[in-house]
């Protein structure tokens, strides 16, 4: 087989779009049922690009366990913790785009009292997009995911087009709620009470970590692998040896 007739079979892609341009046209707390059975709490990004091969693309960025929203703008724990895990896509999202010059000044403008806990700050600005790896450390598989890697300034669309302050006004929410949601499908709750029956059967986190991969179907839930790496919150954190 020549190389080029074998590197038809290695190709893989991630499903997103990648190295474009494009504005945060709408920004919305909400559920996907492609992820983790629709039982986690994620901020979804609806993206319009200027390059017409691009076109509109999404993303989405989970939030963790615990989070859901009344009315798809603001996010609420049900511990009434005040900030996102570290652990999670959405974490990382706040932290890169937080690097960019220019970006901080203008999210805390928008509102410097729920900050990402606000899903519609992000309406509005431009960035260029890449996709990147990121790493959970140990044992445990890279992601790859869509992130911004440079701002290019604000468009005038969404609730804080011309303001530089102040909270968003009312506006009809969009799309699907997740407030109130219970319901979990069978596949994750089982991969979940499997890693729960680890964790109490392990000497320390680094043996829960190691094992805990290694079960068949948890490295394929980027969920699940958010609830091993969170050593806060996470299964460990409930249930290994203290």
């Amino acid at each position: 087989m020549s190389k080029q007739q074998q590197s038809v079979w290695d190709k893989e892609t991630t499903g997103f779009a990648d190295d474009f341009d494009a504005v945060i046209a709408n920004s919305y707390f909400g559920t996907n049922t492609m992820y983790a059975d629709g039982n986690v709490l994620l901020l979804n990004f609806e993206l319009k690009s200027p390059d017409t091969e691009v076109g509109d693309q999404q993303a989405w960025f989970s939030c963790g366990n615990g989070w859901s929203t009344p009315d798809n703008k603001i996010a609420v724990h049900e511990k009434g913790h005040d900030a996102f895990n570290q652990s999670t896509m959405v974490r990382g999202l706040v932290r890169r785009a937080l690097q960019l010059p220019g970006v901080a000044e203008v999210l805390i403008a928008r509102d410097s009292e729920k900050g990402p806990l606000n899903a519609e700050v992000w309406i509005g600005l431009k960035f260029h997009w890449k996709i990147e790896s990121v790493g959970y450390g140990g044992r445990l598989e890279d992601r790859q995911h869509l992130f911004p890697t440079a701002f290019l300034g604000v468009e005038p669309i969404g609730p804080y087009a011309g303001k530089k302050a102040g909270p968003a006004p009312a506006a009809e929410a969009p799309m699907t709620k997740a407030a109130g949601k219970t319901d979990i499908k069978p596949s994750v709750a089982v991969l979940r009470a499997k890693l729960v029956v680890l964790a109490k059967q392990c000497e320390n986190y680094d043996e829960f970590a190691t094992k805990a991969v290694e079960v068949e179907g948890v490295a394929e839930v980027d969920q699940l692998i958010e609830e091993i790496t969170d050593t806060e919150g996470g299964i460990w954190a409930k249930h290994g040896k203290k």
